[in-house]
């Protein structure tokens, strides 16, 4: 587990520049960006009520064939996935990162105990697709594939591609899910031809510095609770029930005092090894994801503790640049030089 002490992956490894105009187009054009995850099943005859015991989302009223989002937290609130979880028949999926899907499978078998639950994890390929137009975008391009009902469930074709409609925060968003890297290429090219805009790697980080969504663990990890990022908000259940490291997150909730805040930041002149905020000779907090928006603009998530969050004390890189913090989600972002 990461501390606050330690760095967070460098990601100079974020090449080029955003498609600001892309992005700047996203209620009239989808944006679509590919992801390598990982699928949890969870079966047994105990897979409703274990799984529902163990993440922010209702397992037990999502309808069958029915998809949510949703995390899983370690006993004391922390963040260990944000994740999509599906109903099917038989099983229950989970499906994250790589990563976040082992330290997911680690977590239910800590707390299985004597439930009967199986796990068998399996590599898939996302696509996902973001902006007012996504599911007309996504339906025209997977006609051949499946089908979305007006309630968001979908069907699985014949060669396991599926979609679900599942919004980011308030911005409507679609998933498109595919066995392999071999049928993503063909359903990417489906897309492009229906209009979506084909990110890269610095378009969609810069559009979810623009939403403020984050990323595990880059941007928060098991020290963050996920009421540090408004955006995760909409994915906890209040009225469930009792989960892992639910006791913490309704305390921090009702008391209405979350320790960190995720917070959009701009500064100049790239991002150094040591990715700490500092105000004075304090450590205010942490850059996670960050992207240039060229001439020497950078634009990056970042957690800040409580008392630095609101922009009224100033905040700076170790080496002192200046930064400028911003609420999120961030409108104007991608005005450079704009705060």
């Amino acid at each position: 587990m990461m501390t606050e002490q330690q760095t967070q992956p460098a990601l100079a490894d974020i090449e080029g520049s955003p498609d600001t105009a892309a992005i700047e187009a996203l209620d009239s054009q989808p944006i679509a960006v590919r992801r390598a995850v990982a699928r949890l099943a969870v079966t047994g005859s105990h897979r409703v009520r274990f799984i529902h015991n163990m993440c922010t989302t209702d397992i037990k009223g999502l309808a069958p064939g029915g998809s949510a989002r949703g995390m899983v937290v370690n006993d004391k609130g922390g963040m260990v996935a944000l994740a999509r979880f599906d109903s099917r028949s038989d099983a229950i999926w989970i499906t994250a990162t790589g990563p976040e899907i082992a330290a997911v499978e680690a977590q239910l078998t800590k707390y299985r105990v004597a439930d009967d639950v199986q796990f068998a994890v399996t590599p898939r390929a996302e696509l996902l697709v973001v902006g007012s137009r996504a599911a007309d975008c996504a339906t025209k391009a997977l006609t051949e594939h499946a089908t979305l009902e007006a309630n968001g469930t979908h069907h699985v074709g014949d060669d396991g591609v599926f979609l679900a409609k599942l919004p980011l925060g308030e911005t409507a968003a679609m998933v498109v899910d595919a066995p392999d890297a071999d049928s993503l290429d063909r359903l990417a090219v489906a897309m492009s031809e229906a209009g979506a805009h084909m990110a890269s790697a610095a378009t969609w980080a810069a559009l979810r510095v623009t939403l403020g969504w984050p990323a595990l663990p880059v941007d928060l990890d098991a020290i963050n609770i996920p009421l540090e990022a408004s955006a995760l908000h909409p994915y906890i259940d209040w009225d469930k029930g009792c989960y892992i490291g639910q006791e913490v997150i309704a305390m921090m909730h009702y008391r209405g005092r979350p320790n960190k805040h995720l917070v959009g930041c701009r500064f100049a002149g790239g991002i150094a090894s040591d990715r700490a905020l500092m105000s004075g000779d304090k450590t205010a907090g942490r850059l996670g994801t960050a992207v240039s928006l060229g001439d020497d603009q950078w634009i990056a998530l970042a957690w800040l503790k409580r008392r630095y969050a609101d922009g009224s004390r100033p905040i700076a890189l170790v080496d002192g640049r200046t930064v400028e913090i911003a609420a999120l989600p961030w409108s104007d972002a991608l005005s450079k030089g704009a705060s």
